[in-house]
C-alpha cells in the first residue's frame, strides 16, 4: 500500500469531500430524521421495507454486508457505514501504527473491493484505554488507515467509539485522526445507540 503522506498533506484535493456536495438536499426523498438502523445481521424483511419507505440518511451494518447493494439501489442517497466482523485486537499498540494500518487494510481489502456500495468502513470496534500512549498510537493508526484507504479509492470512518466515550482528554489525543480523516475523505463515527431492552436483539 502507498504511503499515507502522499495524500495526507495540505488541503483536501478536489473530490475528497466525505459526502457529495449538497448532500442531503440533492436527494429530496431522504428522511429528515437522523435516526436509523444498526443491522447485524440482516434477518428481517422489514429492514428493506423500512429503507424503501423511509429512505434513511444512514444505515450501519456489521459483518453481513452483501444486502447493502439493495439499500443503495433503493435509496441512492443513503450513506452506508459498515464494519467487518471483529477479530482479536490484542495486536493494538504492539506494531508501528502505520504498519498496523497497512496490515489491517491488507487483511480486509478483498471484502472492501467486493462491497463497492459501502461508503465508509469502520476499523477496530470501540477502542478504549486508560493509557495516553495507547490513545496516541490509536490516533496515528486511524490517521494512517484513513489516508491509506483514500489512496486505494476507499473511505474510512475513524473512531467508532462506544457510547459516552471518549472523555475530552482522550478526544484531544485523537485529534490527529480527525484531521487526517478530513484531509482524506473520511468521517468520524460514534456509537450512540439506544435499545428499549438492552440485549434483546431488537
Amino acid at each position: 500500500l502507498p504511503s499515507p503522506t502522499a495524500t495526507a498533506t495540505g488541503t483536501p484535493p478536489s473530490g475528497s469531500l466525505a459526502l457529495p456536495r449538497g448532500w442531503p438536499e440533492i436527494y429530496p426523498d431522504l428522511s429528515r430524521s437522523k435516526l436509523s438502523l444498526h443491522v447485524s445481521p440482516n434477518r428481517d424483511a422489514y429492514i428493506m421495507d423500512f429503507v424503501r419507505r423511509v429512505h434513511p440518511r444512514l444505515i450501519k451494518a456489521v459483518g453481513d454486508t452483501g444486502w447493502l447493494a439493495e439499500v443503495k439501489q433503493a435509496s441512492p442517497g443513503t450513506v452506508i457505514v459498515a464494519r467487518l466482523s471483529e477479530f482479536d485486537q490484542g495486536w493494538i499498540a504492539l506494531k508501528d501504527p502505520v504498519t498496523a494500518a497497512r496490515d489491517y487494510i491488507a487483511i480486509n481489502i478483498e471484502s472492501y473491493r467486493l462491497n463497492p456500495f459501502v461508503d465508509f468502513w469502520e476499523g477496530p470496534n470501540e477502542f478504549n484505554s486508560a493509557s495516553a500512549d495507547e490513545w496516541k498510537w490509536f490516533a496515528q493508526f486511524e490517521a494512517a488507515r484513513a489516508c491509506l484507504m483514500w489512496a486505494q479509492g476507499l473511505r474510512a470512518a475513524v473512531g467508532g467509539f462506544s457510547p459516552g466515550t471518549p472523555e475530552f482528554d482522550k478526544m484531544a489525543l485523537f485529534l490527529p485522526a480527525l484531521e487526517a480523516a478530513y484531509r482524506c475523505g473520511g468521517i468520524f463515527t460514534l456509537h450512540e445507540g439506544a435499545s428499549a431492552i438492552p440485549g434483546c436483539g431488537v
